[in-house]
């Protein structure tokens, strides 16, 4: 990943972020605590730097992998199925 690519915006730092915090019963102690660390960053309204940048979309990647657009289907067709109990 070249520099340019870690870094992000505020925005998308924080879009990252607020994904993630519902999730942290789910991370590692280990994950926990560097999202915690990165958190706290954020709330002090530092800037992430590309490495730390680069920690976060990991995280994010393995706590919130993107879903496929055949599971999306699924979900959209579940939901949206008609079918109620008598």
């Amino acid at each position: 990943m070249s520099s340019e690519d870690a870094i992000m915006n505020r925005s998308e730092q924080a879009r990252l972020i607020d994904e993630l915090v519902p999730l942290q019963y789910r991370m590692s102690a280990r994950d926990k605590e560097l999202f915690d660390s990165l958190h706290k960053r954020h709330k002090d309204d530092e800037d992430l730097d590309a490495e730390a940048a680069s920690r976060l979309r990991r995280l994010h990647d393995f706590y919130r992998p993107p879903k496929s657009k055949k599971e999306l289907d699924d979900i959209w067709n579940k939901m949206t199925s008609g079918s109620k109990k008598p």
